[in-house]
């Protein structure tokens, strides 16, 4: 029989965020992703326009459309 884990969430108690996201996951690692776009990117360029140009020049290889875009915010979302 599998022991299952109960939260106790008291009454007045705060519960804290949880400290990763699907978006977390779905953006670590991704080192080649991050230098292939940057050395693509252009400062000032429309976000938009951005992944437009990266799907066109197929800059992340082989990926699919939403991917890319998922890839590019999650990149750019860093501060660049």
């Amino acid at each position: 029989m599998k022991a299952e884990t109960e939260v106790l969430n008291l009454p007045g108690t705060p519960v804290a965020p949880p400290r990763y996201s699907a978006a977390f996951c779905k953006g670590t690692a991704l080192l080649n992703e991050t230098e292939s776009l940057l050395r693509e990117w252009k400062p000032g360029e429309d976000t938009e326009e951005f992944v437009m140009r990266v799907l066109r020049h197929d800059v992340l290889g082989r990926t699919t459309a939403c991917r890319a875009r998922d890839i590019v915010r999650q990149v750019l979302s860093g501060g660049f």
